[in-house]
């Protein structure tokens, strides 16, 4: 009767870990040579620079990928905020870029529903024009000098992890926790 008890308490456990888990999508990752400063522009949402505040990434989301938060501080295209939030993937097959916390970058976003967002959701690759600043002499060349934003706003309150998540994690711990205390009683009863 304990071995069946056991094994049922191992049987319940792997069954509740798969709540955990998540069929991922995958993306392959393969780029074409680099576009020209122009086509890349004419093809992207929003050109601009900027300063990475911050980087979160999803974790109950599928698939995964990384939000950043950018104090932009030039802009050519689509944007007119002084922060921007950018989605990207986690820097494996899936060509996200991998963005540094308190690098300045040149950014070429376009309009994606790769990471489950809707479509006014920004994301930049590693196929795109996306780098360094220091790195982007040609690319500050022919985009001219840029303009300031004009839309003074602050993302960095709302970009904390999603509160949602957490609770629903609780919750499923909980519900996982009862149900093992219930087995481990009727088998105590059973016992008796």
């Amino acid at each position: 009767m304990k071995k069946l008890g056991i094994l049922l308490v191992l049987i319940l456990l792997t069954s509740a870990s798969t709540l955990f888990l998540k069929p991922r999508a995958t993306f392959a990752c393969s780029c074409v040579k680099e576009q020209t400063v122009q086509k890349e522009f004419s093809q992207s949402k929003a050109v601009f620079s900027g300063k990475v505040i911050d980087i979160k990434t999803t974790k109950f989301s599928n698939p995964n990928y990384k939000k950043v938060l950018f104090e932009v501080s030039k802009t050519w295209k689509g944007i007119t905020s002084s922060q921007v939030i950018i989605q990207t993937g986690l820097s494996g097959g899936d060509c996200g870029f991998n963005f540094n916390k308190g690098e300045i970058y040149i950014v070429y976003a376009r309009n994606s529903t790769m990471y489950g967002e809707n479509y006014k959701s920004l994301t930049t690759t590693i196929c795109d024009r996306t780098k360094e600043l220091s790195l982007s002499h040609e690319d500050l060349t022919i985009l001219g000098e840029g303009k300031k934003p004009t839309n003074n706003v602050n993302y960095e309150d709302n970009f904390q992890r999603n509160k949602f998540e957490i609770v629903i994690v609780i919750f499923l711990v909980g519900c996982i926790l009862t149900l093992l205390i219930t087995i481990f009683r009727k088998s105590m009863k059973k016992r008796n």
